[in-house]
């Protein structure tokens, strides 16, 4: 009669074919682990982690109503939308500045409305609009990314202070 513990499925074997069960149970463990890492990188990419979704929309806001609506995570190689909202301005026009890091960062491709008037200086851009009489201004900026990184944003409207906010490009 075989000894009891030769008969359990933990015990290590030798014969028909050797197994060693310290070695199994190991095995086991990291395949567990590894499956566990995989869906939370599928939950993380579902929920917005790696691009668009509820994780990576956000909106800056300055303390003259001014709002920026970006996605905090962005691919390098990806058109990214940025929603510029400003309250119905005290002139005819709204100079809205982006700071040297968004001109360094990204390429802007469209602005939606076409803005009346923009200049380029050494630490800024400016895009001027003419907004409806006593209506805001809701304008998109549509920039794809130059490089990879961690950028500190910042966009204003002239005289005011800025809405700021950090973005993180993938490769």
């Amino acid at each position: 009669m075989p000894h009891p513990d030769a008969l359990s499925e933990q015990a290590d074997r030798r014969a028909p074919i050797a197994e060693d069960m310290r070695f199994q149970r190991r095995s086991w463990l990291i395949e567990r682990v590894c499956w566990t890492l995989w869906l939370v990188v599928v939950v993380a990419t579902l929920t917005g982690l790696f691009s668009h979704g509820p994780l990576s929309g956000s909106v800056a806001t300055a303390a003259n109503g001014l709002s920026v609506g970006y996605e905090r995570f962005q691919r390098e190689t990806r058109l990214e939308h940025f929603t510029v909202t400003v309250p119905a301005p005290n002139g005819n026009e709204v100079a809205v500045r982006l700071n040297r890091a968004f001109g360094e960062a990204y390429n802007i491709e469209t602005v939606e409305p076409q803005p009346i008037r923009a200049s380029a200086g050494r630490d800024t851009i400016e895009l001027a609009f003419a907004p409806a009489s006593g209506q805001g201004l809701v304008a998109w900026i549509g920039a794809r990314p130059r490089r990879w990184g961690l950028f500190e944003l910042a966009v204003a409207v002239a005289g005011e202070a800025p809405a700021t906010f950090r973005v993180l490009i993938y490769p």
